[in-house]
């Protein structure tokens, strides 16, 4: 049974209608730009304790506390269906305590000091933006990616040049995250030295080659699993 109308608002104003799921933390509010009257929401009130017998986490409450705000976790609509999957196997009600808890805290700290998220939005937006550019940005190399057979030395340094030279660029846009900036550096890494070595030795340029792919499609993969990016069909079959 669904939480009552009231419950329901209650819980979307202590989340500042934010997913309380740590590793989600979507907006699940907003305009719809094509009309004014309307808006977007996707947004859920979830149980916590199922009040049936074959609900996730199933706890024998009575319909009262079923029903009470103790009971519910607001959450995005795909989240809702994740945490009940497999009777809520995977998600134990401690943690889903833990996950409001931590959530509803950290917003009201943020209402009572008079910052808003939104700088915190606005920074993971623009990092994930140049995780995916980085991953873009190796899609575009073809000496990565093209058969040693039908490729130019000197043209596979340039496009190896190029290609370090675009991720030095946007390196430049990662903000405050350590983790982003190292695998961009290491893809930049591969380039530098690929272009060292091979400067002063040419028939080193296939085998280092090689090196270079390896380390920057484990950067990418990294990118993808980690910063929820996408990959082109021809690097996800070398991944």
């Amino acid at each position: 049974m669904a939480f009552p109308p009231k419950v329901v608002e209650k819980l979307a104003y202590s989340s500042a209608y934010i997913c309380n799921y740590p590793k989600c933390n979507t907006l699940t509010v907003g305009p719809t730009l094509s009309n004014q009257h309307l808006a977007n929401k996707i947004g859920e009130a979830a149980h916590m304790e199922g009040e049936k017998e074959n609900s996730a986490r199933h706890n024998k409450l009575n319909q009262a506390m079923a029903q009470d705000i103790s009971n519910g976790i607001w959450l995005c609509a795909n989240c809702h269906t994740m945490i009940d999957k497999n009777g809520g196997a995977d998600f134990p009600l401690h943690e889903l305590k833990k996950w409001k808890a931590e959530h509803e805290t950290l917003i009201s700290d943020l209402l009572n000091m008079h910052k808003s998220p939104l700088p915190l939005i606005r920074k993971n937006s623009l990092n994930q933006r140049s995780a995916q550019s980085a991953i873009d940005l190796a899609a575009d190399c073809g000496a990565l990616f093209r058969d040693r057979n039908i490729e130019d030395p000197r043209l596979v340094i340039e496009s190896i040049k190029a290609l370090r030279k675009s991720l030095s660029a946007e390196l430049k846009n990662v903000q405050d995250d350590t983790r982003l900036r190292t695998l961009i550096q290491e893809m930049q890494s591969a380039c530098r030295e690929l272009m060292n070595f091979s400067s002063t030795d040419m028939s080193i340029l296939w085998p280092y080659l090689q090196i270079v792919r390896f380390r920057v499609l484990k950067a990418v993969s990294s990118l993808v699993i980690e910063f929820g990016c996408h990959a082109p069909p021809h690097i996800v079959s070398e991944l």
